[in-house]
């Protein structure tokens, strides 16, 4: 989150608006590419951590070294090749950059996604905690090459800069990690093994769905940021890209719980169909709280932090504040469908959601600009993640649909009002410079302990009946 706040920062010091739009559209399209070795890694994961045959697992650990090797390579050219195409469009050449600065990007880029997908196949070696401090550390290199590029004058370079450090971050960090749990992994293996294609069709079925799944998941919170460049300009991109980056901050702190999870319940498989039924009502508290504190509070901010060029219109903010609060509301139900492998049935609804969102935003932005985008891809969650996929959560865990949805909105909701009202009490006095900061803070707060004071109520209630005593855990458990 701080690495996040800090290069919008960076950019509100250093570049013009614009110029960043130009960019923040060509890092846009690349941060697609990954998608697809996270797709395939998944499965591969999964099935490392639901199986106890030690044999099994070297085998799908040596196909993992041959897979990741030749689609590094594939990918590293189709980067390179397709933001080579990016500069020769109109908006790419209003940076001024050469082709030489687009072909750096992509191929360092490519580069990236090789090291990136075998950082990722340490979740199948039970080292998820390392993956969280492997991309915290890398973060901070980013941010780091990003800040000293921009100190050398490197002006618009900074970003391919930043990325060859973040780079070489990860691939030292990630290559002693692995070397540590397992020694005999080869990061670069071009020789495949004689059982390559039996693993590939073994696994090609949910790898193919986890692709498609975490590509419409990827596209779903960008596509619009595309949109919105190529419909409305350079400019209205860096704005809604400063909003789009801010809420990226948010679900990533906010869902961390819910991402941490999928991992346990993929090694426990279904035994413990209840388990994310505990974090889905505490996410609901999160997001709600979350959303209500920033709800009068963000366009303050970011015109302290930003500046008033870089600040979207209440409309739109409030447009993708609801957006965020569906969506969120709805990310613990997923992850938990990604931990007992429903890639197709996930990928399925996904899909319908962002295929719903592109067609609405296209018209609509052109006659609406940054309103209309927001508002086709608010609508668009009706497609997916607002009713239909907690249908399929609910069926999983052997649930009435419509009594899990009232508990989750519910409190959700809760949440909203008891953190808005706390915002609107105290804004007033809190309105200058940095201190809506503070609103945030302490509004967020408010409205989560009321969630905790609601469960501590509820169990002391419980527990006068059955008798025993009430611990943090149960209070928590209970939201």
């Amino acid at each position: 989150m701080i690495v996040g706040l800090a290069t919008l920062r960076l950019y509100a010091r250093h570049l013009s608006p614009s110029s960043y739009g130009v960019v923040l559209i060509a890092i846009q399209i690349l941060s697609y590419l990954p998608v697809i070795g996270i797709g395939f890694i998944t499965p591969v994961n999964q099935r490392l951590l639901s199986s106890s045959d030690i044999t099994e697992r070297e085998r799908l650990l040596t196909f993992a070294e041959g897979f990741n090797t030749w689609l590094g390579v594939l990918v590293a050219l189709i980067s390179t090749l397709g933001i080579g195409l990016y500069s020769l469009t109109g908006i790419a050449q209003q940076s001024g950059q050469t082709l030489a600065f687009f072909l750096s990007l992509g191929l360092i880029t490519g580069i990236g996604f090789f090291i990136s997908n075998q950082m990722m196949l340490l979740i199948g070696l039970k080292a998820q905690s390392l993956v969280f401090l492997i991309g915290s550390l890398q973060s901070w290199a980013t941010l780091a090459g990003l800040w000293a590029g921009f100190e050398l004058n490197l002006g618009l370079w900074a970003f391919p800069f930043s990325s060859a450090t973040s780079t070489a971050t990860m691939w030292l960090l990630t290559w002693v990690a692995i070397k540590r749990i397992q020694p005999a992994y080869r990061f670069v293996h071009f020789r495949t093994p004689t059982d390559f294609w039996q693993w590939f069709n073994r696994l090609k079925i949910d790898g193919l769905a986890c692709v498609r799944t975490q590509a419409a998941i990827t596209l779903l919170f960008t596509i619009d940021l595309v949109i919105v460049g190529t419909v409305c300009g350079a400019y209205e991109a860096a704005v809604y890209g400063v909003l789009s980056r801010l809420f990226a901050v948010l679900r990533s702190v906010l869902q961390s719980l819910s991402e941490a999870s999928w991992p346990i319940i993929a090694q426990r498989s279904q035994q413990e169909s209840n388990l994310g039924q505990p974090l889905l009502y505490l996410n609901a508290w999160m997001f709600g709280a979350a959303i209500g504190a920033l709800a009068l509070t963000l366009i303050p901010l970011t015109r302290w932090y930003m500046g008033r060029e870089w600040t979207a219109a209440p409309l739109v903010v409030w447009l993708m504040l609801a957006r965020n609060l569906v969506s969120g509301l709805w990310s613990a139900a997923g992850y938990y469908l990604l931990g007992v492998g429903r890639f197709t049935t996930l990928c399925r609804y996904v899909e319908r959601e962002l295929i719903a969102g592109t067609v609405l935003a296209i018209p609509l932005g052109h006659f609406f600009k940054l309103n209309g985008v927001a508002a086709a891809f608010l609508v668009s969650t009706g497609f997916g993640t607002l009713f239909p996929l907690f249908r399929i959560y609910a069926r999983q865990v052997n649930t009435s649909p419509m009594k899990l949805l009232v508990k989750v909105w519910s409190r959700a909701l809760a949440g909203v009002l008891v953190s808005l009202l706390i915002a609107f009490l105290l804004l007033p006095g809190f309105q200058q410079s940095w201190r809506p900061a503070v609103v945030v803070i302490v509004s967020a707060a408010g409205g989560l302990i009321s969630g905790l004071t609601w469960s501590f109520l509820r169990g002391l209630a419980r527990k006068s009946e059955t008798g025993g005593t009430l611990s943090l855990r149960q209070i928590i458990t209970q939201c």
